[in-house]
């Protein structure tokens, strides 16, 4: 079944994140996978970290 998107949204956002916010982006991301923990922890040790989101939405029935 082929969806037809009725809407496209997309979505750029940068958002500044805070320390609690980086160990949970690192933990979640499959990024860090195969990273040695050093490299992890030196960018554990920001005290922030700028991110961008780039999102597409297709909606569709």
């Amino acid at each position: 079944m082929r969806l037809n998107p009725l809407y496209i949204i997309l979505l750029v956002t940068k958002s500044e994140l805070n320390r609690k916010a980086l160990a949970a982006l690192v933990e979640m991301t499959p990024l860090t996978w195969g990273i040695d923990e050093n490299q992890i922890d030196k960018f554990l040790q920001k005290e922030s970290a700028e991110i961008t989101v780039d999102v597409d939405i297709l909606i569709g029935r």
